[in-house]
């Protein structure tokens, strides 16, 4: 039983020299030493785990940006052609000929305005005569009413947090239902000249209210602006969730909790390995 101990004692502070430099010169001290490794807060390995977690972290923030810059022309295009069909079909709804549609940037020759798009149609053909106000206001707005049904969605869905976990389903949600109809939307309220569609919205709401030309422009800003800022939290509230670090759970700790107890007939050792 003796040399059973003896060996057990031997085995314990070999463990402990090589796995945590240390070394004991007597049984007692050998002892002290095992209940202070449970005191220990992290080992060497979960401070290695975590200075590879935070590499990870910077390469995973870098391949999730260069991926949603990426994905940006796309949505560019994409989101044009949706606010162009969102015109032909309001005109072709009221009855009217939908001519051409034109789903990248240009500058048009006659009004020397430059367009992402453009949407021509024949407001002479039908028998009913020329739109009315009101629905020269429904397809002028067209577009903007489906960038803040997809803001009112995408934004919903965010802070409920019922957006896919994963992050490059998020990355991907977020330019296309996100950021561009956001952007597509601040653009609608930074060109308000007389050709455009948010130059013709608001012709239509002085007319339609009976207001001046500054008050319809201050109804079309402030409603323009409320949809924009909560298309941009929805976009805030994302891109941190998919940016943000993970972080360690201090379950999935590498840790080493050695309890050691001396009875007959020798020395046992439990704990968490």
């Amino acid at each position: 039983m003796q040399i059973f101990r003896f060996f057990t004692l031997v085995i314990l502070c070999f463990f402990m020299k090589q796995g945590f430099s240390q070394e004991c010169l007597g049984f007692v001290e050998c002892l002290d030493q095992v209940q202070s490794i449970n005191k220990q807060d992290a080992s060497p390995c979960t401070e290695r785990a975590r200075g590879k977690k935070k590499l990870k972290d910077k390469e995973n923030t870098a391949k999730y940006l260069l991926g949603g810059i990426l994905m940006a022309p796309g949505a560019v295009i994409g989101g044009t052609a949706i606010h162009e069909l969102s015109h032909a079909y309001v005109i072709d709804r009221y009855g009217f000929e939908v001519l051409d549609i034109k789903v990248f940037p240009y500058t048009n020759e006659e009004t020397g305005y430059s367009y992402m798009g453009s949407t021509t149609w024949n407001p002479y053909n039908r028998e009913e005569g020329l739109p009315t106000n009101k629905e020269n206001f429904f397809i002028n707005a067209a577009p903007m009413m489906t960038d803040m049904g997809l803001i009112t969605l995408y934004s919903t869905l965010s802070l409920t947090d019922r957006l896919p976990k994963n992050k490059w389903a998020k990355t991907g949600l977020l330019v296309f239902m996100g950021a561009y109809p956001t952007v597509d939307l601040i653009n609608h309220m930074s060109n308000t000249a007389p050709y455009t569609d948010t130059g013709g919205v608001i012709e239509s709401v002085s007319s339609g209210l009976d207001v001046s030309h500054e008050r319809a422009e201050k109804i079309t800003q402030g409603t323009l602006g409320a949809f924009t800022a909560i298309g941009a939290l929805g976009v805030g509230i994302e891109a941190y969730r998919i940016l943000k670090p993970a972080k360690i759970s201090k379950d999935n700790e590498r840790k080493i909790k050695l309890s050691p107890t001396i009875t007959s007939p020798g020395i046992i050792l439990h704990g968490n390995f």
